[in-house]
């Protein structure tokens, strides 16, 4: 569509200005759950995220990215796609979203793991029988220094 990277860039600097906010009045012990498209902000505003806060990327395994996949072939939502995407000649839209969307994920994990201070497999994060505590932990024990004032 023409105009989904002018929708693109208006949603990024929505997104942009509301992390901004939340880094200006950030308080301790607070989450922040970002969308999968903060990657394509600015770099100014990653690295205050990055001083700022500890980022946990929860890398979703196979099972959890066919998953997304279906979903997201089944019900197309908006998304910023950084081009990621592009149509072949002869090839339906449907046919580049199957395309494209495996990659985009492939691109965006490789994206959020560079930027990440602990990465948590997604079965770990996403256990039924984990608390809030025992999730703190598992971050804690991957971290490579230890933050005196994180301890859960």
């Amino acid at each position: 569509e023409p105009q989904h990277a002018a929708r693109s860039a208006q949603y990024l600097a929505l997104e942009e200005d509301s992390i901004r906010t939340f880094l200006t009045a950030h308080r301790a012990n607070t989450i922040i759950d970002t969308t999968g498209s903060f990657i394509y902000l600015s770099s100014r505003i990653i690295e205050h995220l990055k001083q700022q806060t500890l980022i946990v990327y929860l890398e979703a395994n196979q099972s959890m990215k066919e998953k997304l996949f279906h979903i997201y072939i089944t019900d197309p939502k908006p998304v910023v796609w950084n081009n990621c995407f592009y149509r072949l000649p002869d090839e339906s839209d449907r046919e580049a979203l199957k395309r494209c969307y495996p990659d985009l994920l492939t691109c965006r994990a490789a994206r959020y793991a560079a930027l990440a201070d602990v990465t948590l497999p997604y079965d770990v994060a996403r256990d039924e029988q984990s608390t809030g505590e025992t999730f703190l932990k598992e971050i804690q024990t991957r971290l490579t220094y230890k933050d005196p004032w994180f301890s859960p």
